[in-house]
């Protein structure tokens, strides 16, 4: 042999070596995911034999609850058909009560209609004396006016301060205005 074969042997005899190595390396990995995919499996059959035995106990659970519910919903139908009888009997009771309260309640249509006619009456004697009232109150109103008006222009002639008018003037219209002036005062005050 040559050393060149020699030297591809050894290169040959390293790459095996390396190669298994690798290999080693590689089924040591594969037994731990193996060994983990193991695990992971039992864990999972426990999980799922967990939950199907707690589904299994939460379906008898409902069951029973169901069972419960039924039980309760025919009493209530039961009941409720004793209540829909005792409510019919009332309802015809209440029917004839019903026919009683709607003759009597004829007979006071009819004593109503008669005092509403009667209130008519009075309400139109009652707007006509309300309307007589506003006449007077209008009446009262205009002299209320004309005398504010006169006692106005009077304290106006009175107490003037025109220099043109003179003062035996003021005092000749002072001496026959203030008696009416306060005649006309006390008019307001009764108005």
């Amino acid at each position: 042999m040559t050393k060149e074969h020699q030297e591809n042997l050894d290169n040959a005899n390293k790459t095996v070596s390396d190669s298994n190595a690798i290999c080693r390396e590689a089924t040591k990995k594969v037994r731990k995911l193996i060994y983990e995919a193991q695990t992971f499996m039992k864990s999972l059959q426990t999980f799922a034999e967990s939950s199907t035995s707690k589904a299994n106990e939460a379906i008898v659970a409902l069951h029973t609850s169901l069972q419960k519910e039924k039980e309760v919903l025919v009493q209530v139908r039961t009941d409720l058909q004793k209540d829909y009888i005792e409510f019919l009997t009332s309802i015809s009771s209440e029917i004839d009560k019903l026919h009683e309260d709607m003759e009597l309640e004829r007979r006071i249509m009819y004593e109503l209609s008669t005092k509403i006619t009667k209130v008519q009456v009075q309400a139109a004697k009652l707007a006509q004396a309300n309307k007589e009232i506003k006449e007077i109150h209008f009446e009262r109103a205009v002299i209320m006016s004309c005398v504010g008006d006169v006692n106005a222009f009077l304290s106006s002639l009175l107490y003037t301060q025109d220099p043109i008018l003179p003062i035996s003037i003021r005092r000749h219209l002072a001496r026959n205005f203030l008696p009416a002036l306060a005649m006309l005062n006390r008019i307001e005050g009764v108005f």
